[in-house]
């Protein structure tokens, strides 16, 4: 966030997406689920090891619930290099139903799973409903297939090669016009046994029951998905939208299907079957059944990650400040962020920031508040901002900005993560600073247990 008082030029915020976990023991398929959450205007990201016995139970979360800011009507997980497990996509909506695509990669370190965003494509066209990454074409990169839906209700298919770098742009390789009415879910698997991907869709029938079709990704020049190779044509009642996913999840080599469907109650329940060996087959017998997941369920879908090395963070630790007129003192953790944040500015013959006490003390005081009041938000719980906080803190400020962030276990990762963030990165690279200050806490019992907060300015 960035403030000069002659002009405001509005408040970039992007949060930066992250993880907490318990060790992972190795890497294979999991089940991932975004709940809508009544409490507060974000989503939760949960992930379980799946269920492999018909009705039996979900099992302990593998990790800490992660909160997604943002309207988000899909997302999807797929191992995109072939390095670190599975890489995130994020198809958020704005203003006027227009979508972004937002690819992020996740990567395990010590006791947390940290994202760091890859390539973004800002306009990728409206109403995006659902997608999927797939082997989709003849070269060994993945694609991503979306569905859009268009005004009069039918829906349209577009594969598009990802984009490779920020401020990016996804090419479509191939559209279909018209696939139908009815669609709640899209995912992929290679069911035919050539190596590469075909497109599952879940529809709703005419009378109310559900049937999954399975079709080969279409050429460039198709003009529909012709008909399916395989298909269960009633799947019964109470799919919910997003609630269609494939992966291995009994780790047999081969990919199963699994449905969320919404219960009378209110709760959800989710069933993992084998897919379908012919059209029309019937109701498939499940390999978990009746499996209670909770409320509030809005999309599933499978992920992979590899194991983290599990080591607790070491306690804090507190060291005067280089700067012998700061009466605070820094935490190790602190110190070090501001030489990196240095050392970024000296490769871009940028002049380096020394350290002022009022800048640390809003810094402290807006980790603080985030740590104990368990959020993350430029806005402090009391309805301050940053300025006011600098303000309130003896900070006279001609220009100043903030960046904050939680999640991340080490001052390299946090910087890391505002350097692959343009608006965060042009805080710290902006020439019209002179000072900082910066903020840590480690709080175990909140969600997101490492708060940071980086206060810029100068007088």
């Amino acid at each position: 966030m960035y403030h000069n008082p002659r002009r405001l030029r509005g408040a970039l915020f992007i949060l930066i997406l992250f993880l907490l976990s318990t060790t992972v023991l190795a890497t294979e398929e999991k089940l991932a689920i975004i709940k809508n959450n009544a409490n507060q205007p974000a989503l939760t990201l949960q992930i379980y090891n799946p269920p492999l016995e018909t009705e039996g139970g979900m099992g302990a979360k593998l990790f800490q619930d992660v909160h997604i800011f943002g309207n988000i009507p899909s997302f999807a997980t797929e191992d995109i290099n072939g390095i670190e497990g599975d890489e995130f996509l994020f198809i958020p909506q704005g203003r006027n139903g227009v979508n972004g695509l937002y690819l992020y990669a996740a990567t395990a370190e010590e006791r947390s799973l940290s994202f760091r965003l890859l390539a973004e494509d800002r306009y990728l066209g409206r109403n995006t409903q659902f997608a999927t990454f797939c082997d989709c074409d003849s070269d060994p990169q993945k694609e991503v297939a979306l569905i859009h839906r268009h005004p009069e209700g039918n829906y349209q298919l577009v594969v598009y090669d990802l984009p490779t770098t920020i401020r990016g742009n996804a090419l479509a390789i191939a559209d279909v016009s018209e696939i139908g009415n009815n669609i709640v879910g899209l995912s992929a698997g290679d069911w035919v046994g050539d190596g590469k991907d075909e497109l599952v869709i879940a529809k709703k029938n005419p009378d109310d029951t559900f049937s999954v079709e399975i079709y080969q990704p279409p050429h460039p020049i198709s003009e529909d998905l012709g008909l399916p190779l395989l298909s269960y044509s009633n799947l019964g009642r109470d799919i919910i939208p997003h609630g269609l996913a494939a992966g291995d999840f009994d780790d047999d080599g081969e990919d199963e299907i699994a449905i969320v469907r919404s219960q009378a109650n209110g709760e959800h329940s989710l069933e993992i079957f084998d897919p379908p060996t012919a059209v029309e087959e019937d109701t498939p017998v499940p390999i978990a059944s009746d499996l209670s997941i909770g409320k509030d369920i809005a999309k599933i879908t499978a992920f992979k990650t590899k194991t983290p090395e599990q080591s607790q963070p070491p306690p804090p630790e507190m060291v005067e400040s280089a700067d012998d007129n700061d009466s605070h003192s820094l935490l190790p953790q602190e110190q070090e962020l501001i030489q990196l944040i240095n050392q970024e500015r000296q490769k871009n013959n940028l002049s380096s920031l020394t350290i002022h006490n009022a800048l640390v003390a809003a810094a402290k005081r807006h980790s603080e508040d985030m740590a104990q009041n368990n959020f993350l938000s430029h806005t402090g719980s009391d309805g301050s901002t940053p300025f006011t906080r600098m303000t309130d803190a003896g900070y006279s400020y001609r220009t100043a900005g903030e960046n904050v962030a939680a999640g991340y276990t080490s001052p390299q990762a946090v910087l890391a993560g505002w350097m692959n963030s343009s608006g965060h990165r042009r805080n710290i690279l902006n020439a019209n600073y002179c000072e900082l200050g910066v903020g840590y806490v480690y709080k175990e019992e909140s969600t997101y247990r490492h708060y940071w907060t980086l206060t810029l300015g100068c007088r």
